[in-house]
């Protein structure tokens, strides 16, 4: 190693920050006090989080993808302003039972009564 990457490598904060014994454990391999709630709300909830969202978005994207089938069947205006109803009311319920489940499972993921 070259006397100038010898200086870089001792001298960079960022990297020695590391290489520092951590007050309450090591965050990411020693089991300190906070190492469950890290977990819980950096990894468990925002995970669950998005899992729940992707399952929405699917739902979401099914019914759309039965609307244009159900929009190239209509054979009359009426028809497809009663198609895009039945598809907007169902996507308002959709969304309100989306944001309930969301709540719900954050709160589990967090470990609190859901």
């Amino acid at each position: 190693m070259s006397e100038r990457q010898s200086h870089f490598k001792t001298t960079n904060p960022f990297a020695e920050m590391f290489e520092m014994p951590m007050p309450f454990g090591e965050p990411f391999g020693d089991a300190g006090p906070f190492n469950s709630l890290w977990k819980r709300m950096a990894v468990d909830v925002p995970l669950t989080v998005a899992a729940e969202t992707m399952r929405l978005a699917s739902r979401r994207l099914e019914a759309q993808a039965e609307l244009c089938i159900d929009l190239a069947r209509c054979s009359s205006v009426e028809d497809a302003i009663q198609a895009h109803s039945a598809f907007f009311e169902k996507a308002a319920d959709d969304f309100g039972s989306a944001t309930a489940s969301v709540i719900a499972q954050a709160q589990a993921a967090a470990g609190q009564k859901a």
